[in-house]
């Protein structure tokens, strides 16, 4: 009889396991756009720096899109730093930022790093040249590191930062500055124990979600008033460091695809928090009004999550407009 119920239940979960698999609800975003299973917490990088491997070029291919990256000695999806420091006719702008600013989704050449400086030459600001720092995944305290590596050779007079909702929960898996290791090394925060049994059971991940209230990226709701202060308080020593020296330093608050779609600032809290701060721009208004519930896929990939070149372009346009009125 104890057989018979155990064979019952085990046959139960494993029926449960295989036609939640099948609906695909509880697939990550990872797994369904290059098909595996992405661990949030427990990372670790040999270095303070948030980047790919440098001098590679790579085939990225996803089910939306393929195109080539090919990435400097930095390990960014930018020209050699050399060539901006050889050149010292024209005046630089650093910018930082997460995939949005790499511009994943979109060639090399359309990113909005690529069209401010495509705007600033067609109104007679030749004079400036923009160098793009951003890498997918890294978040204001990998970017604030950036500003004290080697791309200082290039003696920017301005960075501009793009900030979305994503950085809330990149602080949440990673931390704060504690992330750094003395012996040069980054470590993440540990996360639930679970995770390995969430990362292989389908069944779980509708446990987790469902009845335990973890949203997709294993982040209890409530957690991220914690993240919002530390992401407040790292953006104020970016600014601090900035002044120190001599650079203009502005923030641009930037709205992603899924939250245009929902019409509806997600990252609301993020935002009402960050533009207290005077060096931080909101142009989610004026976003929402160029890309909506109607038509954000002609801007954006449905299952990739970023711009396509028509979205980055619309953001590029925004940022140029209120990011960069001081470039004379």
């Amino acid at each position: 009889m104890v057989k018979k119920v155990l064979f019952s239940i085990v046959l139960f979960f494993a029926i449960a396991e295989i036609l939640i698999r099948i609906s695909g609800k509880f697939k990550t975003s990872n797994e369904r756009v290059v098909g595996e299973y992405y661990y949030r917490y427990h990372q670790s990088r040999g270095t303070w720096l948030h980047h790919w491997k440098p001098n590679k070029t790579v085939d990225y291919t996803q089910p939306e899109f393929r195109y080539q990256n090919a990435y400097n000695e930095f390990g960014l999806r930018e020209m050699a730093l050399d060539s901006f420091v050889a050149d010292t006719s024209t005046l630089k702008v650093l910018c930082l930022g997460d995939s949005f600013t790499e511009g994943d989704g979109a060639p090399f050449d359309s990113s909005w790093v690529k069209r401010i400086g495509y705007l600033s030459k067609l109104n007679g600001k030749s004079k400036y040249r923009f160098y793009n720092a951003g890498a997918c995944g890294s978040d204001v305290f990998f970017n604030h590191q950036w500003l004290s590596s080697g791309l200082m050779k290039m003696k920017p007079v301005k960075v501009i930062e793009c900030v979305n909702a994503s950085d809330v929960e990149d602080v949440l898996w990673f931390g704060g500055s504690e992330r750094f290791n003395m012996d040069g090394t980054t470590s993440g925060k540990i996360g639930p124990r679970w995770e390995i049994y969430y990362k292989y059971f389908h069944i779980v991940r509708a446990f987790v979600h469902k009845v335990l209230g973890y949203n997709s990226n294993l982040v209890m709701t409530g957690n991220e008033v914690f993240a919002i202060g530390l992401i407040k308080d790292e953006l104020i020593k970016t600014n601090e460091w900035c002044k120190a020296n001599g650079i203009v330093y502005t923030v641009v608050l930037q709205l992603c695809p899924h939250e245009l779609k929902l019409q509806n600032k997600v990252s609301n809290q993020l935002f009402v928090e960050l533009a207290k701060l005077d060096f931080v721009t909101d142009i989610s208004d004026e976003f929402q009004l160029g890309i909506n519930s109607h038509n954000y896929l002609q801007y954006s990939w449905q299952e990739n999550g970023h711009f396509n070149s028509l979205g980055y372009q619309k953001l590029g346009d925004l940022v140029y407009k209120y990011a960069c009125k001081d470039l004379h």
